[in-house]
């Protein structure tokens, strides 16, 4: 007679130790997500986070959309999204928010193979989305970022991986001339605005992490290479906080662990220092920085093939001290 053995399972493994230098600032936990879900698109507008689509237990693609007030620490919905979506690019422009690309499945993910090119406006006073003109091309796992009330999208899967798109809410046009491309092709990237230029860093290519920082410098059209980021990693979160640039979280595809760590990049010097880690590994989360601090939504304490079974609704918040 055979007698089948239960099963255990393995433990989601991290890549590395917790930190624990206390220097830097602080962590503290901040009221869960009514819904968790990891690659969400999320953007602070009015002193409200807005987090977009992602993906839910069961690997299926949201079309939620839940808002959080810091102010009186309370979670409520907003009018879904029209269509279903993950790896999505997410932006605030005077007064309203603009959402591209990403995947509507877990075949397309797999295959890093995207087909959406949609955009779509969306209008906090009148609880509306409304379709804007299609990106150029269908992009996910990208950034969208807002200078200068233009949104810039970098990186990413798709044909245009290295291209730079810039659209004008003015004119609901996408500028399709040839900019400079982006040096290194990554996707599951992390970039933020920062005194007008946009910072990109980390990511993965083929799997394989990196560490890469570059600067991209919309009124030259030029990209610089900075110092790397200590910790090669992808799907990993960024903010500014007070003119510093910090970077925590992420996964590694190959060894399939996720990061706690917190590095944060000084643009005057171009050197990267170690800060406090997350208390919670995690990757794939949502970010946004409001009033100083900086919030870490939801994602997965484990990386692509334990994201489902590590699928978390916390949110934990940083606060500044000397670093940021």
């Amino acid at each position: 007679m055979l007698v089948k053995a239960a099963s255990v399972l393995a433990p989601i493994p991290v890549c590395r130790g917790m930190n624990d230098l206390n220097e830097g600032g602080r962590w503290m936990r901040g009221k869960t997500i009514p819904q968790a879900r990891v690659e969400p698109a999320v953007a602070m507008l009015d002193s409200r986070i807005y987090v977009v689509g992602g993906m839910m237990a069961g690997w299926l693609a949201s079309n939620q959309v839940q808002v959080y007030d810091p102010l009186s620490g309370q979670w409520e919905s907003a009018a879904p999204l029209p269509i279903l979506v993950h790896h999505a690019g997410l932006a605030a422009i005077e007064g309203d928010l603009y959402m591209t690309g990403g995947y509507d499945d877990m075949g397309q993910m797999m295959r890093a193979e995207p087909r959406i090119n949609q955009a779509w406006r969306y209008d906090p006073d009148g609880d509306t989305w409304t379709r804007i003109a299609d990106m150029p091309a269908p992009r996910a796992a990208h950034a969208s970022i807002a200078i200068n009330g233009l949104l810039y999208i970098v990186g990413g899967t798709g044909t245009a991986a290295r291209e730079v798109w810039v659209y004008n809410p003015a004119t609901d046009t996408w500028d399709t001339s040839q900019r400079a491309l982006m040096p290194m092709a990554r996707e599951h990237i992390a970039a933020v605005a920062l005194n007008g230029q946009i910072y990109v860093v980390g990511g993965r290519w083929n799997n394989i992490n990196t560490g890469a920082t570059e600067k991209y410098d919309p009124d030259t059209d030029t990209w610089t290479k900075l110092a790397d980021m200590p910790t090669p990693r992808s799907t990993l979160s960024l903010a500014v906080l007070n003119g510093y640039i910090h970077a925590a979280g992420g996964e590694d595809m190959i060894s399939g662990c996720t990061y706690a760590a917190h590095e944060v990049y000084d643009p005057d010097s171009d050197t990267w220092t170690t800060l406090a880690d997350m208390p919670t590994p995690r990757q794939a989360m949502g970010a946004a920085v409001v009033d100083g601090r900086w919030y870490l939504i939801s994602g997965s304490t484990g990386s692509a093939r334990y994201a489902e079974r590590g699928l978390t609704s916390l949110v934990e918040v940083f606060i500044p001290g000397e670093w940021g």
